[in-house]
């Protein structure tokens, strides 16, 4: 993964500044919001009128770079997937035909039904929420710190719980995603066995026995991806739950100190957004990291094949003219040649 964002790092620092300008346009927003309220307080219409007009500015610009960094972010995607393709057609493809003859296991069939499409699904797309995270994570608590440092520790204290009590979920995850490239292995090889023939002379008058032997790895493949659904299902659940809670904590924090004139009133229309903006980005991460955590078998497959490849000798190449003497076969039902 970080090869094909290296070969793009001129299109992905593009995109990260999209990201950065995306969120302090928010954050001003947000500021404006504060003092918006602030003038809505004491009765002044000009501010007020002179605020949503920012505010309507801000929107606007934010939506055109929303659409561009959508845009941009789609087609390197794009171009890294494309690469990566390339790169396991060439590995692949690039065997001697004796070792594909006698040692393939159906890896070609297995990258494309399932290693390959899972990399590119929970990969690089994944990687540019986290940097958005980050981002909103940084600007967030810098935010909070300059408004007031006691707010900045409660939000941290509750989401610092948040985190480490989430740690440990994306193990299950890992461990179950492991499983179903598993299966996946197994299953393409059944598959290949039948296209080649292998499987039919096999189970020659045993009709029964075939269909039986395709319909179990099938539906093993099937049950473990379910049990994969399900495991990276209440593992979101649960943290999106500790997170509703800390969420719950953070607000009751504001409003007290709001209530108490320990920190200015306006700040309970924007505080809650940056606190909920520091705690969302720890959410987000901790969300990814479930997410990374089943991608990474599929990335941890790629890096051993490319490891594998750089050991293998090739094929020495053929200087001497291949000779058939005396070709002779048989027709059925005529006479020989």
């Amino acid at each position: 993964m970080q090869t094909y964002l290296k070969k793009y790092k001129f299109q992905n620092l593009l995109i990260i500044l999209e990201l950065i300008c995306t969120n302090l346009l928010l954050l001003a927003s947000t500021l404006i919001t504060m003092r918006m309220a602030r003038l809505v307080m004491d009765g002044d219409f000009k501010g007020i009128v002179i605020c949503s007009l920012l505010i309507i500015v801000i929107y606007l610009i934010l939506h055109f770079l929303f659409w561009k960094n959508d845009v941009h972010t789609t087609k390197v995607i794009a171009c890294m997937n494309q690469d990566m393709r390339r790169d396991l057609n060439r590995r692949i493809l690039a065997a001697g035909t004796q070792e594909l003859g006698e040692n393939d296991t159906g890896e070609y069939i297995s990258w494309y039904t399932n290693n390959l499409k899972e990399a590119e699904n929970q990969g690089f797309l994944n990687f540019y929420n986290g940097v958005d995270a980050i981002i909103k994570l940084i600007i967030g608590t810098v935010t909070l710190a300059m408004i007031q440092w006691k707010l900045l520790l409660c939000t941290i204290l509750t989401t610092g719980m948040v985190f480490l009590y989430t740690h440990f979920f994306p193990g299950d995850v890992s461990e179950e995603s492991k499983k179903v490239s598993g299966e996946w292995e197994s299953f393409t090889q059944i598959v290949k066995e039948q296209l080649q023939g292998l499987t039919v002379l096999k189970y020659f008058g045993h009709q029964k026995d075939f269909k039986n032997r395709i319909g179990q790895a099938s539906e093993q493949l099937e049950n473990q991806r379910y049990r994969y659904v399900k495991c990276k299902g209440k593992a979101s659940l649960k943290m999106k739950a500790v997170n509703a809670l800390a969420g719950l904590i953070n607000n009751l924090v504001l409003f007290g100190m709001c209530a108490f004139r320990i920190i200015p009133a306006e700040i309970f229309f924007g505080g809650g957004n940056l606190t909920y903006q520091v705690k969302d980005a720890i959410l987000s991460l901790s969300e990814l990291k479930i997410t990374f955590e089943g991608a990474k078998p599929y990335f941890d497959k790629i890096i051993y094949q490319e490891k594998n490849d750089k050991k293998k000798e090739p094929l020495p190449p053929v200087k001497e003219k291949i000779e058939i003497k005396k070709p002779w076969f048989f027709l059925s039902g005529a006479c020989s040649l």
